[in-house]
């Protein structure tokens, strides 16, 4: 056997099983995998050296190791040269124990010497990493365990690895098969190399499914071109059941770059996923209803109000002069002035100018026994939750909350924290991102440090702590937050949230955290993938904060809808929530399928305005893009683009077919910046970064576009894109955009602007791509490898909204919708259905883009959603009874 381990991250253990044994595999007849591989070291004072390699170290270790198989023994530990501080730690260790346990600061690393045996067992040791690391196999690979023919070598590898031993007596009596041997010594193997084990076979299963794929692609393109592939060009081992070596994988791969350009489109054809399959027919189920067909008839009139309005002639695309520059300029210092004026009033909690009228009946009953909860009658620290289905009143709610806080003059105690843009200008407060002083995706956390007085600061007042939206609050980002509010108030970490009361507002059925653990998720439920690994960093996080959940101790529950109006839908989304929808709830929703006679088609109004929501960003930018060709094209206009300005390690990108990948990306792939941005006058858009929470222009507000200033002599006619026609202005240096912003927070008016007009300056973000798909064949890497490119993105932070995802619909109400219901494949979510039916009024305010299926108002909470949904009901009771005198 051969080993080479070293110290990185990922420990590479060359492992080379073999005996004398004929194989179908060619590598085992190599010559060189039958010697044992040595390295030469030095011992004493670097004067004497030996030959030393990993089965030596493993096979001398410490009598203490004696139960640690050779796979663990190479993830956990390392060899050093031993110094002073080691021979001191190894002196104590063999003495008494109460030095260990009254050490204090963090344990050192765990150090083990070798037996007397080993050639360096004076100069060196063996020590534990900080964190176990994966060791990576090579050499030939493991054979599969259900094949006879190498049955043998299949188990005598999984007894060298994983059984610990010292000597081949160990592993396998003189009279046994290696297979005997395994069926005797399997007691010994752990649950966590059992694991390994599955993954191993797993790995097997999915390399053959792979290419049997492959081989399948290969024979489907000949039918379909004619082409007859020679038969030399393919593996050799391809008739092996399952035992394709790493090599001739790269064959087929290899062999499929070989075929010419008309097979690859066969191929690429037959290889279409379902899940573009399923924006293709979203898109043409848009276009089959008249979308498209007469849109905005009446487009003129209103093009006329939005030139002359307030009496201000404003020209929709005007190129830039030193004046405009100069007053984007002040614009820009203006904005960022008041938003830290603004930024201050919350963290601080003083609001100037505002209403100091308290009306408790905004939310009913419930708010007055909120109310009466957080002005002081509760014993001990309130940590509250407060659930309630869309249109319940909860943003009402804590509105009524903050003006009671107001009218009390107690502002300073209390802050608003939610976990998106748009939830938190709902509400009047800020992103518990923003809050922290952290950059949602910057992946660089805030320093917490001892004697922060800015962070003092900003707790130092703070008793009460308001988070709306909890379905889309992760455990991370809670743990993160109790992790900040126990140090700013120097309080022992076991208090949760540093003993500040906290108020979650929310529904477990709308839509979960991205990229996080929803705070329902429950850990005693047993976990399959988790068996025999010790938790991360990471998972330990998330339980913390699922514990502080636990701790919640008051639940009102809101109950009265305030936004449903129609009595026979309220009570179809109720059924809705618990996938108890009956034929006849179907039946009501296929009355809204357009083509219905209640719903001719999407060029009536008010549909032919009305928002779609969709499922899929890649559905909402090209319908968005077909939405501004056709209004363009109402009005007379030629299409107006503009065009990203993209750069790698600071210079701008000169491939042609690079350029044109990069631009036709969807933005949910490049930070939220399209590469391409349409604009029409009057369009409706969406800002897609936060420039100023403060101020209400957040990622999710709404807009309506109406001007685009843009540098001299930067509009080119040249097609950058088939998705627009060829009469297409293409702007590559756009200035900033005015957009009228009804929901702005913007107290005065900006220097010869009207009210609500925002200038939107240009944003820079950073995305990762894989450009090996237009790389030349010569430098495209080998295999399945990637090429990843660092891209530097400047362009304006908007896209159009004709059209929008159901997930950024949530929290709002609509007046009116357009809805599809035909969900993509292995959609599960309740929330997918729950929110976008639940965003209107009534069921006339909605109209369904195609037929669906029954089934999807089948779709029932998780287990977990569930569980915690009982649990919050049961001390929802138990407050009813604390506080009965309010109920």
């Amino acid at each position: 056997m051969n080993y080479a381990p070293n110290k990185n991250p990922k420990v590479r253990c060359k492992v080379n099983v073999t005996d004398d044994d004929v194989y179908d595999d060619g590598a085992i007849d190599d010559d060189n995998n039958n010697e044992e591989h040595f390295q030469i070291q030095s011992t004493e004072n670097d004067k004497k050296y030996v030959l030393i390699n990993t089965r030596t170290d493993y096979q001398y270790r410490s009598d203490i190791l004696n139960d640690m198989c050779l796979y663990d023994f190479v993830s956990a530990l390392y060899k050093k040269k031993a110094n002073a501080a080691d021979l001191k730690y190894l002196s104590e260790a063999a003495a008494s124990m109460n030095n260990k346990i009254n050490e204090k600061g963090r344990p050192r690393n765990q150090r083990y010497p070798f037996q007397k045996q080993h050639p360096q067992t004076s100069t060196h040791l063996l020590m534990e990493y900080s964190e176990h690391h994966v060791p990576v196999l090579y050499g030939p690979q493991i054979p599969r365990r259900d094949r006879d023919d190498t049955r043998e070598r299949y188990s005598r590898a999984l007894l060298t690895l994983f059984v610990p031993w010292r000597t081949v007596t160990d592993l396998c009596d003189i009279s046994q098969t290696w297979e005997d041997a395994l069926k005797s010594r399997q007691h010994h193997i752990s649950i966590r190399s059992w694991k390994i084990i599955e993954n191993i076979q797993l790995l097997h299963e999915c390399k053959k499914d792979r290419d049997e794929h492959l081989l399948q692609v290969i024979t489907e393109a000949q039918t379909d071109n004619g082409t007859i592939i020679d038969p030399v060009f393919l593996p050799a081992n391809q008739h092996i059941d399952g035992e394709y070596d790493m090599d001739h994988s790269e064959d087929l791969l290899e062999l499929i770059g070989n075929i010419d350009e008309y097979t690859t489109a066969v191929i690429n054809a037959t290889k279409r996923s379902t899940e573009n399959k399923y924006i293709e027919e979203a898109i043409e189920a848009v276009e089959s209803v008249g979308r498209f067909n007469h849109i905005n008839t009446h487009r003129q009139s209103s093009l006329d109000e939005i030139i002359d309005s307030g009496n201000q002639q404003l020209v929709p695309f005007i190129c830039a002069t030193p004046n405009l520059i100069r007053l984007n300029t002040k614009w820009q210092e203006q904005l960022k002035t008041e938003k830290e004026r603004v930024r201050k009033g919350l963290i601080t909690g003083t609001y100037a100018n505002a209403d100091d009228t308290l009306d408790l009946h905004a939310a009913k009953d419930a708010v007055v026994t909120v109310y009466k909860v957080v002005s002081g009658d509760n014993n001990g620290q309130l940590i509250m939750c407060i659930p309630g289905c869309g249109g319940t009143g909860k943003s009402q709610l804590i509105r009524a909350l903050s003006k009671y806080f107001l009218v009390t003059k107690r502002m300073q105690m209390m802050r608003k924290l939610a976990p998106t843009g748009i939830a938190a200008a709902e509400i009047g407060g800020m992103t518990i991102h923003s809050f922290l002083g952290e950059q949602r995706n910057s992946g660089k956390p805030r320093t917490i440090k001892p004697g922060d007085l800015k962070l003092e600061k900003e707790w130092r007042l703070v008793e009460y702590l308001l988070i709306d939206e909890m379905s889309m609050v992760g455990l991370n980002l809670l743990a993160k937050l109790n992790r900040i509010i126990c140090s700013a108030k120097h309080v022992d970490p076991q208090v949760p949230f540093g003993g500040v009361n906290v108020i979650f507002f929310g529904d477990y059925l709308q839509y979960r955290p991205v990229y996080d653990a929803p705070l329902h998720t429950d850990f005693s439920l047993p976990s399959k993938e988790k068996l025999g690994k010790l938790p991360t960093e990471k998972e330990i996080q998330q339980r913390v904060a699922r514990s502080l959940i636990l701790q919640i101790n008051c639940v009102v529950k809101l109950t009265q809808q305030m936004r449903t109006e129609d009595p026979r839908y309220l009570q179809l989304l109720e059924r809705l929530r618990h996938g108890q929808c009956n034929y006849d709830d179907y039946e009501l929703l296929l009355t809204r399928v357009i083509g219905q006679p209640s719903v001719g088609s999407l060029h009536d109004s008010p549909w032919n305005k009305a928002p779609i929501l969709v499922f899929r960003n890649e559905v909402r930018t090209q319908l968005n893009n077909k939405a501004a060709i056709h209004n363009a094209k109402e009005m007379g206009q030629r299409p107006m683009v503009c065009v990203a300005q993209d750069t790698w390690k600071g210079k701008p990108i000169e491939d042609p077919t690079l350029i044109k990948k990069l631009l036709e990306l969807s933005d949910s792939k490049t930070e939220h910046l399209p590469g391409l941005l349409p604009f029409v006058p009057g369009m409706p858009v969406i800002l897609t970064q936060n420039i100023a929470i403060e101020l209400g222009l957040i990622n999710g507000t709404n807009g309506i576009f109406r001007q685009l200033v843009y540098e001299e002599d930067s509009v080119s006619t040249d097609i950058l894109s088939e998705t627009f026609p060829n009469n297409t202005q293409y702007i590559h240096r756009p200035l900033y955009a005015l957009v009228e912003v009804l929901k702005s927070k913007i107290d005065y008016n900006l220097e010869q602007l009207q009210p609500n007009l925002v200038p939107i300056p240009l944003m820079e973000q950073t995305f990762r791509i894989d450009i090996a798909d237009v790389l030349p064949k010569d430098k495209k890497p080998k295999s399945n490898r990637k090429a990843i490119l660092s891209i530097k993105r400047r362009a304006l932070p908007l896209v159009p909204a004709y059209c929008i995802t159901t997930h950024k619909s949530q929290g709002q109400t609509l007046n009116n919708v357009v809805i599809d219901l035909k969900l993509p494949n292995e959609t599960d979510d309740i929330a997918a259905i729950y929110v976008p039916l639940s965003r209107v009024k009534r069921l006339a305010d909605l109209v369904i883009l195609r037929h669906f299926d029954y089934k999807i108002l089948s779709i029932k909470p998780s287990k977990s959603q569930l569980a915690e949904i009982e649990r919050l009901d049961k001390l929802y009771s138990e407050t009813q009874k604390r506080f009965s005198e309010w109920f």
